[in-house]
């Protein structure tokens, strides 16, 4: 009599955003400002946190996240925000992959929760860690950029 294989889950040693509400949020704010949030689409239900960057300067705040389904509308690529906190790049990926860079960022709302969980404790978040992604957001906007052409040299101005 042969075995019948089950099939494995995949995502089981992935983490889902569920358990980090400040990540989640702060992904949810991210994903709105840019525009790409489905009201239908519950974020913190389909996306897992799988990494943190490995490069281990202090100030990085890349994470690694993964949809539990394919991109159904997403391009594949890059999308860009300058925002007055700092860049945001969004990478979409294929099989649902996204990576989550925010640059020139002096401290992001996320890292003492990330850094929590890792360790295995996931209890509620702190009030400074709420007070923090609120005061994040509070005064979040594009920063616009100008492209002006003097002599042949392009000048760009960031304004905002």
């Amino acid at each position: 009599m042969s075995k019948k294989r089950t099939k494995k889950r995949v995502f089981n040693h992935l983490l889902t955003l569920k358990r980090t509400p400040i990540l989640c949020e702060f992904v949810k704010n991210i994903f709105q400002f840019s525009g790409r949030l489905d009201p239908k689409f519950d974020l913190c239900k389909n996306f897992y946190f799988i990494r943190m960057c490995g490069c281990g300067q202090e100030d990085c705040a890349t994470i690694y996240l993964k949809n539990r389904r394919k991109w159904k509308k997403t391009p594949l690529g890059v999308e860009i925000f300058n925002t007055n906190k700092g860049v945001v790049l969004l990478h979409f990926g294929q099989r649902g992959h996204l990576k989550l860079e925010a640059l020139e960022y002096v401290a992001y709302p996320y890292k003492s929760e990330i850094e929590r969980v890792t360790r295995g404790d996931f209890s509620k978040p702190t009030q400074e860690e709420k007070e923090a992604l609120s005061d994040y957001f509070k005064e979040f906007r594009k920063k616009e950029a100008y492209v002006t052409s003097v002599g042949g040299i392009e000048l760009i101005e960031i304004q905002g």
